[in-house]
């Protein structure tokens, strides 16, 4: 694995420069030498390296799969083309992934569990609760109350987890989420799973009548996308506004609105390309409107 290239990637990332990266660690001719053949580095190099930009192991994980078909990512996606095929099985497919827990410890394989779990369910039409997943819930949640900072593994965990969590948990403890969510959102490579992240949330919410919390969660995600350059966050946006739209109409009329025609019209926008049809984007959108009124 090139840890060089992660680590001088991860460095840009944070805006920092080589002499700020290795001051106190090593010098910055070794660390030129790991960023530019760095296939092999130094456990307490690395260790130090990734205290210094508030990356944690499970993290950094994470982001080396992004550079290699490691075993979590194949089981990963199998389980999502099973879940969309509906062909997901109780307990064998449940019981793989526990097990492969079991084997490694890595916490990927208990979110795996947990979703083969949510979609088996669905399909044999039963409650989650029937499964004995409780030390798998456990665990999670554990690891998500005591993580420093929440990263790119943790919020891609938590976003495709969210039923796991009462909604009286989600809301007292949303303050320490954002609190733990503040160094990422600065990074560059942020935005998809911050996106992601406070859509899930908002839906989650809205399925559970929890009106006046999606309201928080989506005047979040206004604030995060607001300094974005909109040319390159056209679809991002345009769901921010479908968002402000139907929470608005259930605020007036405690009973949304049913904005389907312009929810589709959001979804035209995934796979395009975002900064050459923002213009047209712009004036559909307007266009909409003005029919609305």
């Amino acid at each position: 694995m090139e840890h060089g290239k992660i680590i001088s990637q991860l460095r840009k990332n944070h805006g920092i420069t080589q002499e700020q990266l290795c001051q106190g660690i090593c010098s910055r001719q070794t660390l030129m030498s790991i960023e530019s053949d760095g296939r092999n580095i130094r456990h307490d190099l690395l260790a130090a390296f990734l205290k210094k930009m508030y990356i944690a192991w499970d993290e950094y994980e994470f982001i080396c799969n992004d550079y290699q078909n490691s075993p979590e990512n194949q089981a990963y996606q199998l389980l999502l083309k099973k879940m969309t095929d509906g062909k997901v099985q109780f307990p064998q497919d449940v019981n793989v992934f526990k097990k492969k827990y079991q084997e490694t410890q890595k916490i990927e394989y208990l979110t795996m569990t947990l979703l083969a779990a949510k979609s088996a369910a669905a399909n044999l039409s039963i409650e989650m609760s029937t499964m004995s997943l409780e030390k798998e819930i456990f665990i999670i949640k554990q690891y998500l109350k005591h993580a420093k900072n929440l990263g790119r593994f943790e919020l891609g965990m938590m976003a495709n987890i969210l039923f796991i969590f009462e909604m009286e948990e989600l809301k007292e403890d949303y303050g320490n989420l954002q609190l733990k969510i503040q160094k990422f959102s600065q990074l560059r490579y942020s935005e998809d799973y911050l996106f992601v992240f406070y859509s899930n949330l908002i839906n989650w919410s809205i399925s559970r009548d929890q009106w006046d919390f999606a309201r928080r969660v989506q005047g979040d995600l206004q604030k995060f996308l607001q300094p974005k350059p909109r040319q390159y966050f056209v679809y991002e946006n345009l769901v921010s506004e479908f968002y402000t739209l139907l929470l608005a109409s259930y605020n007036l009329t405690n009973d949304p609105a049913d904005f389907t025609e312009h929810l589709a019209f959001v979804n035209r926008f995934v796979g395009e390309n975002r900064g050459a049809m923002y213009a047209k984007a712009i004036q559909q959108m307007e266009n909409w409107r003005k029919n609305q009124n």
